[in-house]
C-alpha cells in the first residue's frame, strides 16, 4: 500500500474544520474536541479515507488519549472513529511510517516517561514500546529505512536539545546527536524530512527563539537556520 504522511500543527478550531470537512452543499458536522491537546498528525492514505490523529492529555494526570477522526468527509458524526487509550499516559508527538504504524511519544509528568508506543494500523493497543535511555521524548520521526529519530532534551548527557536514534528494529538507542542548543524554556519541537532525506529538527528557547536544524542522516553533520 502506498502511503504519504502530512505533518500539521493545528489549533482546535482549525482541526474542527479538517475533521468536519465540507460537502458540495457546504454542510458540515460539529466536532467536540478536547481542550488540552498535544499534536495533530494528518495521515493521507492512498485509496482510503484520510485520518486525523489528535493526541490529548485533557483527561488529567496519566490519562491521555489519541483520538482518530476521519478527514475530508462531506458530513459525519462528531465522534471519532476510535480512541486509543492504552499506553497513552501523556501523549504528544506522533508519526505514521510507510507501513501505517503509528508512533506516539509520552512526555513525562511527575514520573519518568513511559516511552514511545507503536501501534499497528487500526490498532488501539501498542505492540511495542521504546523506552531505553529516553528522558523527555517530545517528537518522533521515522525514516524510510525504519530508523527512528526522537527529539528530546536533557537526556543521555545532552545539556540541551538532542536527537536520540534507534536503528531499524532496535529497542535501544544506537546514537545520540547533540544539537548544542539550550537555554531557558527549551522546547524540543517537530521534525520532518526534506527532499534530500535530511532530518529537519525544530527547537526553541525563550531568548533565542525558534531554530530549525538540518541533520544529515548519514554523517550526522548539522547546520541551523
Amino acid at each position: 500500500m502506498s502511503m504519504n504522511s502530512l505533518r500539521l500543527f493545528l489549533t482546535a478550531g482549525a482541526l474542527a474544520g479538517v475533521v468536519a470537512g465540507c460537502s458540495s452543499a457546504g454542510t458540515s458536522s460539529a466536532v467536540a474536541l478536547p481542550s488540552q491537546t498535544g499534536n495533530t498528525f494528518v495521515q493521507q492514505n492512498s485509496g482510503t479515507t484520510n485520518v486525523v490523529y489528535l493526541s490529548s492529555f485533557d483527561g488529567g494526570p496519566a490519562v491521555g488519549q489519541v483520538f482518530v477522526y476521519p478527514a475530508g468527509l462531506g458530513a459525519h458524526p462528531s465522534s471519532p472513529k476510535r480512541i486509543i487509550n492504552h499506553g497513552t499516559v501523556r501523549p504528544y508527538g506522533m508519526w505514521v511510517d510507510s507501513t501505517g504504524t503509528l508512533y506516539v511519544t509520552n512526555i513525562p509528568q511527575g514520573a519518568p516517561t513511559t516511552g514511545i508506543m507503536e501501534f499497528h494500523p487500526g490498532g488501539i493497543v501498542p505492540f511495542k514500546t521504546l523506552k531505553d535511555g529516553l528522558w523527555y521524548p517530545t517528537e518522533v520521526a521515522v525514516g524510510k529505512d525504519g530508523t527512528i529519530y526522537v527529539n528530546e532534551r536533557l537526556a543521555n548527557n545532552c545539556t540541551g536539545d538532542c536527537v536520540a536514534i534507534f536503528a531499524p528494529g532496535s529497542a535501544t538507542i544506537t546514537r545520540t546527536v547533540p544539537l548544542n542548543f539550550s537555554g531557558y524554556a527549551l522546547q524540543s519541537d517537530q521534525m520532518a524530512f526534506d527532499r534530500a532525506g535530511n532530518l529537519l529538527v525544530g527547537t526553541s528557547t525563550f531568548k533565542d527563539g525558534y531554530h530549525i536544524f538540518k541533520m544529515n542522516t548519514t554523517t550526522f553533520s548539522r547546520s541551523t537556520s
